[in-house]
């Protein structure tokens, strides 16, 4: 049997200073929490989406992690002179 010596150790980690959650950690990815215990997260992920204008909100919910590129489509008609004086477009 080998042994390992590491000369100034001692200790270990500060697992009192951890803050962070199940929810503020990727789904499947593994944390520890402030006992050592192992912590998986929870946190939604959203792939690449498109989003096109719409005559209605359209949200990209919070507390997710963004796996992809989130296009928002715009629209190359959307110019001053095509549109009419006294109307309202947004």
């Amino acid at each position: 049997m080998g042994r390992l010596w590491i000369p100034g150790s001692g200790g270990g980690a500060d697992l009192d200073v951890i803050t962070a959650a199940a929810s503020d950690v990727r789904k499947g990815k593994v944390i520890v929490d402030k006992d050592g215990n192992p912590l998986t997260g929870t946190m939604a992920e959203k792939g690449a989406a498109t989003y096109y204008g719409q005559n209605y909100d359209q949200v990209i919910a919070a507390n997710q992690y963004l796996t992809g590129n989130q296009t928002i489509v715009g629209d190359g008609n959307l110019q001053p002179w095509n549109i009419k004086r006294g109307v309202t477009i947004f």
